[in-house]
């Protein structure tokens, strides 16, 4: 079993062979196995110890308070079969404060290729600072150090942590984001 924890407002996984799961109900018309599951305040998650051949969580952990990441990072270890992965991916706080500190305009007035339109949200760097780190619903803001330390202290044993490789199908946004995987070990 593959579990993509969050996976959003889509209401599926956008990775194949993935169960998505979220706290939102699934759209109608959604093609791929989806559960409807609160895993930032449910204190019992449905699948046994040692059951998922992977895990993917990205974007998620920044949306919740530092304690319930704990919790969840050793929710996460305890559903992993030995040898399994999870792999992490959170906006950088390092970068985003390099952005801020830099006035970067490239990164903070990037335009949507979309719209046209440039993404600023309010009138300085800070303000975008801000709505990057709260307005978004993030919670907690992490670098590599930091999220490596929630690991650690979330599980103390039974795992090791690296930096995800920079060619992993989830890295998305170089630009603000990294990733660390965290290995069950046997």
């Amino acid at each position: 079993m593959k579990l993509d924890l969050a996976c959003g407002k889509h209401g599926r996984s956008k990775y194949r062979g993935f169960l998505g799961v979220d706290a939102k109900p699934a759209p109608p018309g959604v093609d791929r196995p989806y559960l409807q599951l609160d895993l930032n305040t449910r204190n019992d998650w449905p699948w046994p110890d040692g059951s998922a051949d992977e895990v993917i969580v990205l974007h998620f952990i920044e949306h919740m308070c530092r304690s319930h990441g704990l919790r969840f990072v050793s929710r996460v270890l305890r559903v992993l079969k030995a040898g399994a992965h999870c792999t992490f991916a959170t906006p950088d706080l390092r970068l985003l404060a390099r952005y801020y500190l830099d006035r970067d305009e490239a990164f903070w007035g990037h335009v949507n290729a979309r719209t046209g339109r440039k993404q600023r949200r309010g009138e300085t760097h800070a303000d975008q600072l801000n709505h990057t780190l709260h307005q978004a619903g993030h919670l907690w803001a992490y670098d590599p150090e930091s999220l490596g330390y929630l690991i650690t202290e979330a599980c103390p044993t039974g795992q090791r942590h690296y930096p995800m490789p920079a060619d992993s199908p989830y890295a998305k946004h170089p630009d603000h984001e990294f990733g660390i995987v965290m290995e069950k070990l046997g």
